[in-house]
């Protein structure tokens, strides 16, 4: 007998002698022994096999809190202030996750209650009274209340504040009622209002005693205080100062259910360049290029496709040149531009092509039956028509040399073929007569050029008269000079030109380079001037300084054109880019604000549509979707109708990277 086996049973005999309930399985010889334990084996994997099943069939996997989404964006924050954020994308995203609004937007794009607990109309529409949930707090845990809202809109109507949301709230009063309630008492009759309590508020007790000269100034525009969903955490900035990066983390005393990511991260980038490569190598997980070329690039993030209510146009500023002054000019350039290829070429079927102003799917319209038609032969017999030469495929005014001199003198009122000459002789000289208009008649606009004019050449003019400045009159001294510089034309021939203005960004440089191949095929010679977004629109959209501008409108998920195309706006800070004038648009666009029967809206707005589109202040492009990448591993996004791209975080609530088991709950 071997040792090991004595031992094997000198051990089963203490086992034996100590615990009886062991001396049946003792007892076994070997074969039954290792049968007894493969039973008991069984029996026990069966069981867990039998409580695994029961808890995967009763349990779900659900979100679960953590994770951090880290986005990349082209731009830098300005303002992380609702008062100003509206002029900038980046600080419209930021200030969508730190503030919250009385209204807000809901992944389908439809308002939803954020702040308020209720409201009711009253006055035909003219008054809203509004009622606040109850305990919300600002990050700071100071409580929001109608005061706080108060101030946020008297501080946006405030015009020393400058906001640029100043236009939406004028001739609206708000009064306090209580703490939880206010009323806002319109001046007319609107249905699109409640778009407007989609605005951010902002804590009084931190602002009230900013001045309007230092509210832009303030430190807090970096260091923002709300009651959203997140909160500002830390502010990341490189050595030389520039702000690198934006720490958000979870508001754990949101009013309602908080999110399930604990920080939100965005990484501020010079170009798209760079934001790409930030993606490709793993440093961010979320990012949005405004032209993704290469979507199959972008390993291990899923693609997500907003629509927007928007679209791109070409907006004629017909008073800064004389060609875009004629209808059939534009008619031309109209029927010489081709949408669909750029949808196809361009956007890479990535959008819809867009015949008017009035997009479909947000007015409830169909297209328009006088939409134009890309026809490129249509579009040279119409230039053909208009007097230029056509010379190696490219259209050329001649202007033949002419003699002709003033004989009269004019001034304010005069009208006739002697304004219309002084008005050539001015529209020679920009600094004197910036508008170069020749209408025959002496308005101020021409009574001004006239005495810069005067101004210009003190020595002939106004000495000789016996006058220190210029009178706006044109007498025999205004008028020898104006004959002896303007009586003689020489021939010239100049190439039929349009310019077209642009921001500097990928999707609207392709757009434009489009365009010109398209109007150079009809023999149209085509310049493109591109400006950093800021400069465009703080100094060329502003003053109006473009003669053809491609640029993107967006609209109000509520439809209301006026602000888009009314001619009162057409002044900065007014959005008729156009500088579109129609008395019986204009008054069409006022009932259509007012008209809460939608039949009966969707009539005036055909009837606003097709006026417009015989004018042709614009021709339109295209509405691309807004493009979303997001990394894989992060869930819950839900792509739908967005009112902007800040919006892309309606519903970032339910966005989530980690889950868990979670057993269900009866029904």
């Amino acid at each position: 007998m071997s040792k090991s086996h004595f031992k094997l049973q000198n051990l089963k005999s203490k086992l034996y002698r100590k615990h009886t309930w062991l001396r049946p399985i003792l007892a076994f010889n070997k074969k039954e022994f290792i049968s007894f334990f493969v039973c008991i084996f069984c029996v026990i994997a069966f069981s867990l096999l039998l409580i695994f099943d029961f808890y995967y069939k009763h349990t779900n996997i659900v979100p679960d809190q953590g994770g951090i989404l880290i986005e990349g964006i082209v731009g830098q924050p300005r303002y992380i202030n609702p008062i100003y954020a509206e002029s900038n994308d980046v600080d419209r995203d930021i200030t969508n996750l730190i503030f919250s609004g009385l209204m807000k937007y809901d992944s389908k794009g439809s308002l939803q209650y954020d702040l308020i607990k209720r409201y009711e109309t009253k006055d035909d529409g003219k008054t809203y009274e509004i009622e606040l949930k109850d305990n919300i707090y600002f990050h700071d845990n100071e409580k929001l209340t109608a005061k706080d809202v108060a101030f946020t809109i008297q501080t946006i109507q405030n015009p020393d504040f400058k906001s640029p949301l100043l236009a939406k709230w004028l001739s609206v009063e708000v009064q306090i009622i209580s703490d939880q309630k206010l009323r806002f008492v319109l001046k007319n009759q609107y249905p699109g209002f409640l778009e407007n309590l989609t605005v951010k508020i902002i804590p009084m007790h931190i602002w009230e005693n900013v001045s309007a000269e230092n509210f832009p100034l303030s430190a807090y525009n970096f260091k923002p205080i709300g009651s959203g969903l997140f909160k500002f955490n830390e502010l990341i900035k490189t050595n030389d100062g520039k702000i690198k990066g934006i720490v958000l983390e979870r508001n754990s005393r949101y009013y309602t259910e908080e999110a399930k990511l604990n920080q939100v991260r965005f990484v501020f980038f010079e170009n798209e360049g760079n934001l790409v490569a930030a993606a490709k190598s793993g440093m961010i997980n979320a990012m949005a290029p405004s032209y993704p070329e290469d979507k199959n690039s972008y390993e291990g993030f899923n693609e997500y496709a907003f629509t927007m209510p928007r679209y791109f146009a070409i907006f004629f500023n017909q008073g800064k040149s004389s060609y875009l002054e004629n209808n059939d000019f534009r008619l031309a350039l109209a029927y010489a531009t081709n949408a669909k290829e750029i949808k196809e070429k361009v956007l890479n079927n990535d959008g819809e092509v867009v015949v008017s102003p009035f997009l479909p799917d947000i007015f409830n319209m169909q297209n328009p039956a006088n939409a134009i038609k890309y026809d490129p032969g249509q579009a040279k017999q119409i230039l053909s028509k208009l007097g230029f030469e056509l010379r190696d495929g490219f259209w050329i005014k001649v202007t033949k040399a002419t003699t002709q001199t003033i004989t009269k003198n004019l001034s304010f009122g005069s009208k006739g073929t002697e304004v219309e000459k002084l008005q050539k002789c001015l529209s020679n000289y920009p600094d004197v007569y910036p508008s170069q208009k020749i209408t025959g008649y002496f308005g101020q606009e021409t009574r001004d050029a006239v005495i810069a004019f005067q101004n210009k050449y003190p020595e002939d003019i106004l000495k000789p008269a016996g006058i220190t400045q210029g009178n706006g009159k044109v007498g025999s001294a205004t008028r020898k000079k104006l004959n002896e510089l303007c009586s003689h034309t020489p021939a010239k021939e100049e190439p039929v030109r349009v310019v077209l203005t642009i921001s500097k960004d990928p999707l609207l440089e392709a757009i434009a380079n489009k365009i010109k191949e398209q109007w150079g095929l009809v023999g149209i010679t085509v310049d493109i001037d591109s400006y950093e977004l800021t400069k465009l629109k703080q100094e060329i959209i502003k003053d109006r300084n473009y003669q053809a501008l491609i640029f993107g409108q967006l609209l109000s998920i509520v439809p209301d054109p006026y602000s888009f195309w009314h001619s009162d706006q057409k002044n900065y800070p007014g959005l008729n880019l156009a500088n579109y004038s129609n008395k019986k648009v204009d008054k069409l666009l006022e009932d259509i604000r007012i008209e809460e029967n939608s039949i009966l809206k969707i009539s005036l707005l055909e009837e606003a549509q097709k006026l417009l589109l015989e004018d042709i202040p614009a021709i339109f492009l295209c509405n691309p979707n807004y493009t979303y990448f997001v990394s894989n591993k992060i869930k819950g996004i839900n792509s739908q109708l967005i009112a902007d791209p800040s919006e892309r975080f309606a519903d970032i609530q339910n966005w989530y990277l980690n889950t868990q088991r979670s057993f269900k709950t009866s029904q």
